[in-house]
């Protein structure tokens, strides 16, 4: 049967890929909602000390932004190694002649796991 479609030996490459693609998506998400959440407290707080707001209430959204700055770091670091199994799995595992352009289930992963790790190299360092 064709390396990309859902031969016995592909299922378990395919039922991994699926798995550590899905944690990369996720985490991705989950960083890209703190960084915007990130960006929405600030502008808060800046409007309210601008806005001359009871102080208690300026705390009280500092408060709610330093949360969120605190989990940032864990978000990133979770995407970071998330993407790096991915990438190994991709490099390990994945045959290097794999055929893209057939559409299979396999080749379709793989496709989508590039382009995941391509998109989340923006939130990590170099």
């Amino acid at each position: 049967m064709a390396i990309g479609g859902a031969d016995p030996t592909n299922k378990d490459l395919i039922k991994q890929l699926r798995i550590k693609s899905g944690a990369v998506k996720r985490t991705k998400n989950e960083y890209e909602y703190y960084q915007k959440e990130e960006a929405q407290q600030r502008q808060k707080v800046e409007q309210m000390r601008a806005e001359s707001k009871d102080p208690s209430d300026i705390k009280q959204q500092a408060e709610v932004l330093n949360e969120t700055l605190t989990v940032l770091p864990d978000a990133r670091s979770r995407l970071e190694k998330f993407a790096n199994e991915l990438q190994q799995f991709l490099d390990q595992k994945v045959p290097g002649d794999l055929d893209l352009s057939q559409g299979g289930d396999l080749q379709t992963l793989v496709t989508d796991a590039q382009q995941l790790l391509k998109e989340s190299a923006d939130h990590l360092p170099a």
